[in-house]
């Protein structure tokens, strides 16, 4: 498996994978969501956006409407929806959730992984009844819980691709 899908790839953990999965030679596919701060998108961006294996795409754009066609890992920063805006966490959620739910079977056929990482923080948030970790938590999807604090190393990062997760 050498293609990634990073979502939330300029978040904090989806940053580490996704540097970490472009020094591993895998083709990156990034998922950015809009309402970051874009000065710090920038400085993300200049740090990886260079490689020729790194595409950057826009969440609402790109998730809805696209079918995997290759066994591709999958990675979700879920941090994100700790931290963001009810409201705006809510539209990312359906936009991801249809990805998740339309590729279902896709993800299956071609032995694709999907990652989900989540702040240990937050395991007993009040998102938890959120119709997306509900279903991501109901799945044979793996989870891998961080804490916030947490520097990942890239070592680390490589011995979790390299175990299989």
């Amino acid at each position: 498996m050498d293609r990634a899908v990073i979502i939330g790839t300029y978040e904090s953990f989806g940053f580490y994978f996704s540097t970490s999965l472009l020094e591993e030679g895998y083709e990156v596919t990034g998922v950015h969501y809009v309402d970051m701060d874009e000065e710090l998108v920038e400085k993300k961006r200049m740090e990886i956006g260079r490689n020729a294996n790194f595409q950057e795409v826009v969440q609402k754009e790109w998730l809805p409407f696209t079918e995997i066609q290759e066994q591709t890992l999958i990675i979700v920063d879920l941090n994100y929806f700790f931290l963001s805006k009810l409201d705006y966490a809510m539209e990312i959620s359906e936009n991801l959730n249809k990805f998740l739910v339309h590729n279902e079977n896709k993800i299956k056929d071609t032995q694709s992984k999907v990652i989900c990482l989540l702040p240990i923080e937050d395991h007993e948030s009040p998102y938890e009844s959120h119709k997306l970790i509900q279903y991501v938590k109901a799945s044979n999807y793996h989870c891998h819980y961080f804490s916030r604090e947490l520097e990942i190393s890239k070592e680390t990062i490589k011995d979790l691709i390299e175990s299989g997760f």
